[in-house]
């Protein structure tokens, strides 16, 4: 018995591809980030990294990684790390996977301070959210865009992003978040001099859930530096922030800190802790923030040379900060102005596109009624030509006159009977010329018709009948028929012209065929 040759040589393609300590590996690692992303960011870093081959598991590990490293609080700013992940998942059909790339690709962006380009991938990452992704990262990519618009000083985007955070937190009815980012608004509020709107959403969120308590007592004490009556409104949580800054310091961060002993009026205290800091290393916002701490500290000591060092080094940051402002103001009023020029430029483009598609419209429905029209005269005039054919051979072709003339119009009419035909004919000036000539053939008819059976064509001449309804008739009266008449010669033309002779021969819409009525006429004016 043969047995078949391809599983044996695919069987065992798929068993050296395969690793399953490594899938194994990953997949518990992933199992674990939510819950311990600590035990998952130490199982990811005892794997060999180099020795990964496929590039499928070196995207899920780099991916994985990058993941680990932010949920344990690790800002790297090496984009390497996510790399992999991000040229993998591009193009890949796994939508939450790509939409995960660009997220933490954006967050290493963030870290490394490429902000415009970390802002860029957030976007991206917006945008390519769908089913299967948790809805916790529309909250995380709001506020890290409105982190990100804080640091360029770009305040209203800033706002904007953290009321968005909020709203979405409402609407998942994710309680712990929402309040996360109420504090977050009410911290940011309070850093651009808002008092009266952090008020609110501190009055508005009332009491913070568990784990949430300090951050709103630190944003408390904010208000209470600024105006002490505060303290009593918020007695709660001004005491839950002054019992942790006297016994757990190192619970709040150093600014808080430095406040509470300026507050206190323990300046040497909070020298000290200042001159622990780096300043340079700080962002600017924060630098501006220890020099004002340092100024207040020395006056506070009456150290007044110590004070006017600290002020100058606060005044020069300061202005910095507004020539930067300046620049954010100006780089948005720009950014605004080439959005609107954009949307002109595509509203007109659009405009001439449909202006340009209505005037092709009009030309090709023009050319096609052109080709119609033509098409018809084109038909009439072969039609013509097989009724004069006929006509030569009728009495009236006895008549010399009429022979030449029929000879002639059947020469002239001869190119257009046959299939093929100059171009140059194909001309509806040349058309409507020749159209135009049949009627005077219809003259002569009537005109020798008449020749021959007078008392006929006196008969229609009484009842008023013009030389071209004369015309009609007579081809009646040589045994066309009314099917053949509209057929040989214009239709428009022949029911119109039929109309009129019915109306002036006394033939109403229910009376006899007018073929019927004009040969019984000739008939008795025969035997007369």
């Amino acid at each position: 018995m043969r047995l078949p040759l391809l599983p044996l040589f695919v069987l065992p393609v798929i068993l050296s591809c395969s690793d399953p300590y490594l899938d194994g590996v990953l997949t518990r690692a992933e199992a674990l980030m939510e819950e311990r992303p600590d035990s998952s960011l130490a199982m990811l870093e005892r794997l060999d990294n180099a020795g990964i081959d496929s590039p499928g598991r070196k995207a899920h590990y780099a991916l994985d990684y990058a993941m680990a490293l932010d949920k344990n609080w690790v800002d790297t700013a090496n984009v390497d790390v996510i790399r992999p992940a991000l040229n993998y998942y591009r193009f890949s059909f796994s939508r939450k996977q790509r939409f995960l790339s660009r997220y933490y690709y954006a967050r290493i962006l963030e870290n490394g301070q490429s902000l415009e380009d970390a802002i860029k991938s957030f976007s991206e990452a917006d945008r390519s959210f769908g089913k299967g992704i948790d809805s916790v990262y529309l909250i995380r990519i709001a506020a890290a865009k409105s982190r990100i618009y804080a640091k360029q000083f770009i305040d209203d985007k800033a706002e904007t992003a953290l009321q968005e955070a909020v709203r979405y937190a409402r609407s998942l009815k994710d309680a712990e978040n929402e309040q996360r980012m109420m504090l977050s608004l009410a911290d940011f509020y309070g850093a651009t001099g808002r008092s009266a709107r952090m008020d609110s959403i501190l009055m508005m969120m009332g009491t913070p859930l568990p784990g949430l308590g300090l951050w709103k007592a630190r944003s408390v004490a904010a208000r209470v530096f600024l105006d002490p009556a505060d303290s009593i409104r918020f007695r709660d949580e001004w005491s839950l922030f002054s019992q942790t800054a006297e016994r757990q310091p190192e619970m709040l961060d150093t600014k808080s800190v430095v406040n509470y002993l300026i507050f206190k009026k323990r300046h040497g205290e909070a020298l000290s802790l200042l001159s622990r800091e780096r300043p340079e290393s700080l962002p600017l916002s924060e630098e501006i923030a220890h020099w004002g701490q340092m100024r207040d500290a020395y006056m506070g000591l009456g150290d007044y040379e110590g004070a006017l060092h600290a002020q100058d080094r606060y005044s020069s940051l300061v202005e910095e900060l507004s020539l930067r402002q300046f620049r954010s103001d100006l780089r948005s009023t720009e950014d605004r102005y080439a959005s609107r020029l954009k949307q002109y430029r595509n509203r007109m483009l659009n405009f001439l596109l449909a202006v340009l598609f209505l005037l092709m419209a009009a030309l090709l429905c023009r050319a096609m009624k052109k080709k119609r029209r033509m098409q018809d005269m084109l038909s009439d005039l072969r039609g013509e030509y097989e009724m004069l054919v006929r006509l030569r051979e009728t009495e009236l072709a006895r008549n010399e006159y009429f022979a030449r003339k029929l000879e002639s119009r059947l020469q002239a009419l001869k190119p257009y009977f046959t299939d093929e035909f100059p171009d140059e004919l194909y001309d509806s000036t040349e058309l409507r010329r020749m159209t135009e000539d049949s009627k005077e053939m219809l003259r002569n008819v009537g005109f020798l018709f008449g020749i021959y059976h007078p008392e006929f064509i006196l008969a229609l001449e009484g009842k008023g009948l013009s030389e071209l309804e004369v015309g009609y008739c007579c081809l009646y009266a040589l045994g066309f028929t009314g099917k053949e008449i509209p057929d040989k010669l214009q239709r428009s033309s022949f029911y119109n012209t039929s109309s009129a002779i019915r109306k002036k021969v006394g033939l109403g819409p229910h009376d006899t065929n007018l073929s019927i009525w004009i040969r019984n006429l000739y008939s008795e004016c025969e035997k007369e």
